[in-house]
């Protein structure tokens, strides 16, 4: 549920983060798209297990919606947003490397997930460099 949560989080801040930029829409759109795969198979593998994911909690909504709105009140510069962006990744590539090294049981499938995840966000975090 973690990495459900994370991706989501991640989602909803690109999300917001369209609102804000014309000038790389295209970028944050294939990030959005990408997000939108893994979640999707992060659902599959709850489903295969008869679970559900834990919806992100709203008040985890509220506050991730707020961060980015008061991090990009007065400057919505392109430079600005990847930095915001940036910080947002760097957390989900901490915490799926802590559920990586904290659950060493966990299935081939989930590890691969988790493995695929932190990839992407490493490379989203070079690409936004690139607009810093």
């Amino acid at each position: 549920n973690a990495v459900c949560s994370v991706k989501a989080d991640a989602k909803f801040d690109i999300d917001q983060a369209m609102k804000y930029s014309n000038d790389f829409r295209k970028v944050l759109k294939s990030q959005y798209e990408e997000y939108n795969t893994i979640l999707n198979k992060v659902n599959s593998e709850f489903a295969k297990h008869g679970e559900n994911p834990k919806d992100v909690e709203s008040g985890e909504k509220i506050k991730s919606y707020m961060n980015t709105k008061i991090s990009t009140l007065k400057d919505k510069s392109t430079s600005n947003i990847s930095d915001v962006l940036i910080k947002g990744n760097l957390i989900g590539v901490v915490t799926g490397r802590k559920l990586l090294n904290e659950n060493k049981n966990i299935s081939f499938e989930v590890k691969s997930l988790l493995k695929d995840f932190i990839i992407k966000q490493e490379n989203d975090i070079e690409k936004l460099k690139e607009r810093l």
